[in-house]
C-alpha cells in the first residue's frame, strides 16, 4: 500500500513537474515574441521619424550667399569706393568719387545797412555767395587780412561773390578816419547797422562766415587766413580757381 501511494505521489509530482515545463516554455515563447515586437516597432518607428524629417525640408534650395553690397545695406553702412567685384555677375564695380561733405545750417534771414546808405538783404543776395567778415580797425590780423579779403573781393566778383566787412563795436567817424587812410574794396557795415552780429556771434577777430548760393551758412572761420586760406575757404562754396 504505502508503495502504490508513493507511486501516485511521484506520478502527480512527475505530471506536475511537467506542467511547470510546459508553462515555463510558453512564458519564454510569449516574452520572445514581445521583444521581437518592440523591436520591429522602434525601427518602424526610426524609418518614419527619417521620413518625416526628410519631407520637412525645403525641397530645391540652397543656401543663400550675401554679396559685398547686400551685407552693406543690411547693416545700414555705405557702399565700397573703388572696384569690388560682384559675387553675382563676377564684373567689376565701377569706382566712385564723393565730394567732402560741407556742413550746410538752415537759411539765416539777415538785413543790412552800408556805410555809403545801400540796403542789403539776405533775399537782394540770392543766388550769390557771401563772405561775411567781422574786423575792427584795431584788429592787427584784421589789417593783414585787409589786402587778401580786397583781392579776392575782385577776382570772384564776376563769378557772383559778395563781400560784407563788418565793423563790431566801434563808432562811425572812427572807421570813416580807417577807411580814407586804408581804404577796401568790399562793402562796409556798421554792427549796429546789420542783424549779421547776432546771428553769428564772434569770440575773436578776424571772424569769417561763408553763405552759399542757396542762403546756407557752409562755414567759418576764426583768424586771419592770408590770401590762399580765404581762397581754399571760398572752395566750400564751390568757388573754384
Amino acid at each position: 500500500m504505502a508503495h502504490s501511494r508513493g507511486r501516485r505521489f511521484n506520478g502527480v509530482a512527475d505530471h506536475g513537474s511537467a506542467k511547470v515545463k510546459v508553462a515555463l516554455t510558453a512564458m519564454l515563447l510569449a516574452a520572445g515574441g514581445l521583444l521581437l515586437l518592440a523591436e520591429a516597432r522602434a525601427q518602424s518607428n526610426a524609418s518614419n521619424d527619417a521620413t518625416t524629417e526628410k519631407n520637412d525640408q525645403p525641397q530645391g534650395k540652397t543656401k543663400r550667399v550675401w554679396d559685398n553690397d547686400e551685407i552693406q545695406k543690411l547693416k545700414g553702412g555705405i557702399s565700397v569706393v573703388g572696384n569690388p567685384s560682384s559675387s553675382r555677375t563676377g564684373n567689376p564695380k565701377p569706382a566712385t568719387t564723393r565730394p567732402a561733405a560741407v556742413l550746410q545750417t538752415p537759411i539765416r534771414r539777415f538785413k543790412a545797412t552800408t556805410l555809403d546808405g545801400e540796403e542789403i538783404t539776405s533775399e537782394s543776395l540770392q543766388g550769390k555767395t557771401v563772405l561775411v567778415q567781422f574786423w575792427a580797425t584795431w584788429c592787427p590780423h584784421c589789417r593783414r587780412d585787409q589786402a587778401p579779403v580786397d583781392s579776392i573781393t575782385r577776382d570772384f566778383e564776376d563769378k557772383g561773390l559778395a563781400v560784407l566787412a563788418v565793423d563790431v563795436d566801434e563808432p562811425k567817424n572812427t572807421v570813416i578816419k580807417y577807411l580814407k587812410q586804408y581804404p577796401r574794396s568790399c562793402q562796409i557795415i556798421l554792427a549796429k547797422d546789420t542783424d549779421l552780429t547776432a546771428l553769428y556771434p564772434q569770440s575773436g577777430f578776424p571772424t569769417y562766415v561763408l553763405i552759399d548760393r542757396n542762403g546756407h551758412t557752409v562755414g567759418t572761420k576764426k583768424g586771419e587766413l592770408g590770401e590762399q586760406g580765404l581762397r581754399n575757404f571760398l572752395g566750400r562754396a564751390g568757388i573754384a580757381e
